[in-house]
């Protein structure tokens, strides 16, 4: 399964390939869609799943992605949800917001399970 992951400007900044072995979750990957960066997987587990997993997702909500281990959840209404159910408004998303230019220079993070959070 592949996840499209937006930033809080609604600009495209990556893709989960979400992987199973045998029918079974074995993993994912987060890839830039930035084609410059340094470090073109963003992350990456053999073990979890991706965290936005955890968000409670509907079909129609976005995945806001804005760096290592930094998911939201974005339903058209001007909110994102964050990992800790916590409510923000989408303008203040400015704060937490990483250009895709800079995913270009992050290192790429590997996560051994959902409590490395």
């Amino acid at each position: 399964n592949i996840v499209t992951m937006y930033d809080a400007n609604d600009e495209i900044s990556g893709y989960t390939a979400e992987i199973t072995t045998d029918g079974k979750d074995a993993g994912y990957v987060v890839i830039s869609s930035c084609p410059a960066a340094e470090n073109v997987i963003l992350e990456y587990s053999d073990k979890a799943a991706p965290l936005y997993e955890e968000l409670d997702l509907d079909d129609q909500d976005k995945v806001v992605y804005c760096g290592a281990l930094e998911y939201y959840k974005d339903t058209g209404d001007g909110t994102l949800t964050t990992l800790d159910d916590e409510t923000v408004e989408k303008s203040d998303g400015q704060e937490m917001d990483h250009p895709i230019d800079d995913l270009k220079e992050r290192p790429m993070l590997r996560s051994n399970s959902a409590a490395d959070n």
